[in-house]
């Protein structure tokens, strides 16, 4: 692709990013819609590398989307909607912990810091990668850690 289209290779790089986040998703693609517990787990104990190498890939098209606009080039209108809904997520994930049996302070670290990243992201056109990957590999750190009580666990249907 020549130079004198940074679109069309900004293009190439989502449309590439998107297409491997789909197959990312297609190797156990059922358990997005089967509403039953035991039935997806199932499903994704009978598939487990296929779903290890699909997540894998997922996580690798996600990143690409948002590289295609790094170019600076164009409207950063789809940059800044994704990064939007990133920060949307962490609140949600603040407010999911702040229900569960965990400590406290989980889940107002991640929901307190929405806020903060979402005028960093109103101000600055971006949100601080470094701070905000922080706070997610923190609280995906704890939950790693996190000793559930038998009342806790779900139960199986």
């Amino acid at each position: 692709m020549s130079g004198n289209h940074p679109y069309r290779r900004a293009g190439a790089v989502i449309v590439a990013g998107t297409v491997v986040w789909f197959v990312g998703i297609s190797p156990v693609s059922r358990v997005y819609i089967t509403p039953d517990n035991a039935a997806r787990l199932r499903m994704l104990t009978a598939s487990q590398r296929s779903w290890i190498a699909g997540q894998h890939l997922t996580a690798v098209g996600t990143v690409a989307v948002p590289v295609g606009f790094a170019y600076r080039r164009g409207s950063n209108t789809p940059f800044l909607t994704y990064s939007a809904l990133h920060v949307v997520a962490l609140a949600a994930l603040g407010g999911s912990l702040l229900s569960l049996p965990v400590q406290r302070w989980i889940g107002v670290t991640a929901a307190a810091s929405a806020p903060v990243y979402g005028a960093i992201l109103v101000a600055k056109k971006d949100i601080p990668p470094f701070f905000f990957y922080l706070v997610e590999g923190l609280t995906g750190a704890y939950l790693m850690t996190w000793e559930e009580s038998e009342a806790d666990k779900p139960r199986a249907a």
